[in-house]
């Protein structure tokens, strides 16, 4: 959801319903990046739990990572961990999508605490980013994933920070961007599905490209946090939402990385 909807929120109101502190605009930016590193923490510690619990179960609890080296071998071998962990994968998204209504409602009215449906959130992309252990990509290229996303991230979140532009025009064409790359991703990969070697260059670019979009994301959230923290718009609830933003992006931007590198790694 872009930061820019709450950017007219009455800072009055909401201030009086929860119980706002009177902080500076850095201190505010510093509790949204506190906020951000919780989240990113728990997801990290869920996804590294889900992935070895699932591991030690498909193969008698000997934690043996390369199993997963053929998942249509392991899958014959024993169906059911594999069931009850796809299983838990699409009522994690189900979960992310309620969790995300509800910290949304939470950061316009001030009347909840948005912390439960920020952690549950967290915690249920956790146990989605631990098919990257399950798929078998290694801690070295996980950890160069991380680092550049980390870098790329504080890059444009610098830029949007210091943006003297209102980059939400930017931001209306990248989420535009973004939903017809989106589209055609479908469209294209359905006619490139039974041509390896045209799907393989098909996914590099269409990943590099949604990459792309999402720093620039970064960029137009980054100066928004920026303009909602300058207008006093300091609460827990909506420095929460800020930091599910920012979270939500470097997320983002860390599976396309991880993705391009585990591709080029490959090859």
């Amino acid at each position: 959801m872009p930061l820019e909807s709450y950017q007219e929120l009455n800072t009055n109101n909401y201030s009086s319903n929860s119980g706002s502190e009177d902080l500076s605009s850095s201190k505010a930016i510093g509790k949204v990046f506190l906020y951000m590193g919780v989240a990113l923490l728990v997801t990290a510690l869920v996804a590294v739990g889900v992935g070895a619990l699932f591991a030690g179960w498909l193969t008698n609890w000997t934690f043996d990572y390369s199993v997963f080296r053929n998942i249509g071998t392991a899958f014959e071998a024993s169906r059911t961990p594999w069931i009850v962990y796809f299983a838990s994968v699409i009522v994690s998204f189900i979960g992310m999508l309620i969790c995300t209504v509800a910290l949304g409602r939470a950061a316009a009215t001030g009347r909840h605490s948005a912390w439960p449906a920020f952690i549950v959130y967290s915690i249920f992309m956790g146990i989605t980013l631990s098919i990257i252990l399950i798929a078998g990509i290694d801690f070295v290229t996980i950890g160069e994933a991380f680092g550049i996303s980390a870098g790329a991230f504080a890059i444009m979140g610098f830029i949007g920070y210091k943006s003297k532009r209102n980059l939400n025009i930017l931001g209306m064409v990248a989420w535009t961007a973004l939903i017809m790359v989106l589209i055609s991703g479908l469209i294209f990969g359905l006619i490139f599905a039974f041509n390896r070697a045209a799907f393989n260059v098909f996914n590099i670019v269409y990943t590099a490209i949604v990459l792309v979009i999402f720093l620039i994301l970064t960029a137009v959230d980054m100066y928004n946090v920026k303009r909602i923290v300058e207008k006093g718009a300091d609460s827990k609830n909506l420095c929460l939402f800020c930091a599910f933003t920012l979270y939500t992006d470097f997320i983002n931007i860390f599976i396309r990385v991880l993705l391009l590198l585990a591709k080029l790694k490959s090859r």
